[in-house]
């Protein structure tokens, strides 16, 4: 696997994760929910890449990540993060580190 693909994938999962707090955020603030859709546009045209030169198996595992990322992110807005939520972000994370090696 290459670093490039990587990187790819990392910042398309970061830009669509910080898309979707600012989509959250843009409920009530139209500059906030410009910025997500900005955000979750990139996030997408990068994953496009993704898609022309990785698996869809290997390439879909790692948007789990985003789950993960939202749920922390999540905490700067004053949302729970509950056990259970921890729990299964560990189980995702290590899930998409199984497929990441394979």
């Amino acid at each position: 696997m290459n670093l490039k693909m990587f990187a790819a994938i990392f910042t398309s999962v970061l830009l669509g994760s910080f898309g979707q707090i600012f989509l959250k955020l843009g409920v009530n603030n139209f500059v906030f929910l410009l910025i997500g859709i900005g955000l979750y546009g990139t996030s997408t045209i990068i994953y496009f890449y993704v898609l022309s030169k990785k698996d869809l198996s290997w390439s879909y595992s790692f948007i789990g990540l985003s789950y993960v990322i939202v749920n922390l992110l999540s905490l700067l807005l004053g949302e729970s993060f509950s056990i259970f939520k921890f729990a299964g972000s560990i189980a995702i994370a290590i899930g998409v580190t199984f497929v990441a090696l394979s």
